[in-house]
């Protein structure tokens, strides 16, 4: 168990170092342009300038700046190296789609922090700015005007993330779209709180924070829904109550978690299933289908000398050996995900192996398919 947890400790510690090295290196580079980031940064304060108590204060004024810029940019990067530690205990199927979701996640961070900044954040500051300057002397220093900020802009790069968490959790089967439209109604009314709470007390301004909030749950809605059938479909390939296709789809899923896709060798030799796609069945010691299943189905199959075998042991020698089954998609334009190719192999052997394909065994050299 121990020699298990080591291994595990060394690479998160390996990946801790990166990410720190990273937001070193993203704050120096901050810091070299701090000047040009404070004037942009404090285009909000308007006319009230930001004071200072103490010389020191501008050296933490200025590692803040350099600090929040290098949280932003490292951000993204925090989210691989997450992505980077958690692939390898993940099966290819798994890590292919998770990969897909690294850019998402970086564009929704990004795109909240905008939102934050750009809409919400002025609207906060003017209005309490107008609020202090009616009853009181209105001063404010530069550590509470960035710590402000801060706070206000960095949770709407987080809560932007909504959609893709959903899609990636309708994925793995965790949530589904029926649930959300179940609690939509308390979601509207955390959207409204958190609009009233973090907006000024203006119709306007509760809806330019809330009217988004709620869009991004209903985008949220619309992409789980899709994602849902999308995985509907994909499940309804392995429905068929045959003999010889519970034991393809039993093999082609143990293939599929112990096999990465490599490309095919000679491509041409081997049927197509869907364009740009091909299966050939390397030759192996474990059976894909057993005697009874081959029994109840009636497979039947051809000898090396190209005769027709005379017992079920000699089919059986010929069409269940097979075990990792390898693919090669040459063009991915047609939309089709790893998960429905599996499925389609499957469909593709069933229907072969039912008709009574015929299959030549050559020593050291993989099986092909003959119609």
């Amino acid at each position: 168990m121990q020699q298990r947890f080591v291994p595990h400790m060394e690479e998160l510690r390996k990946r801790i170092i990166f990410v720190l090295a990273f937001f070193l290196i993203s704050l120096i580079g901050s810091l070299t342009f701090v000047n040009p980031l404070y004037h942009i940064l404090t285009k909000t304060a308007g006319n009230v300038p930001l004071a200072v108590l103490g010389p020191g204060d501008i050296v933490s004024i200025y590692f803040m700046i350099g600090g929040i810029c290098a949280l932003v940019f490292t951000t993204p990067f925090l989210f691989w190296q997450v992505w980077l530690f958690v692939s390898p205990g993940l099966q290819a199927k798994e890590r292919r789609y998770a990969a897909r979701l690294i850019a998402p996640i970086t564009f929704m961070f990004l795109l909240g922090i905008s939102f934050g900044y750009f809409l919400v954040f002025p609207q906060v500051y003017h209005f309490l700015q107008r609020l202090g300057q009616q009853s009181f002397r209105f001063f404010i220093t530069a550590t509470e005007y960035f710590s402000f900020m801060t706070n206000i802009v960095l949770p709407f790069g987080f809560f932007f993330e909504l959609p893709v968490v959903v899609v990636f959790l309708t994925r793995i089967g965790i949530l589904t779209p029926g649930v959300m439209r179940k609690f939509r109604r308390f979601a509207y009314f955390g959207c409204v709180v958190l609009g009233t709470l973090i907006s000024p007390p203006e119709l306007i301004s509760h809806l330019s924070v809330t009217v988004p909030l709620i869009l991004l749950y209903e985008l949220s809605i619309f992409l789980s829904a899709a994602t849902y059938r999308k995985r509907q479909r994909a499940e309804a390939w392995w429905r068929e109550d045959k003999p010889v296709a519970r034991n393809v789809r039993r093999s082609v899923t143990n293939s599929a978690a112990n096999a990465e896709l490599t490309p095919q060798e000679s491509p041409a030799s081997t049927p197509t299933l869907t364009p740009g796609l091909s299966v050939a069945v390397p030759d192996s010691s474990t059976p894909l289908i057993d005697k009874d299943a081959a029994r109840e189905s009636g497979v039947s199959g051809q000898g090396a000398n190209g005769s027709e075998p005379d017992s079920l042991d000699a089919a059986e020698s010929v069409t269940a050996t097979f075990d990792t089954i390898d693919t090669h998609v040459a063009s991915v334009n047609d939309g089709i995900d790893h998960a429905q190719i599996e499925q389609e192999m499957a469909v593709f052997l069933v229907k072969h192996l039912e008709e009574g394909a015929a299959f030549e065994r050559r020593p050291g050299i993989k099986l092909d398919v003959r119609e």
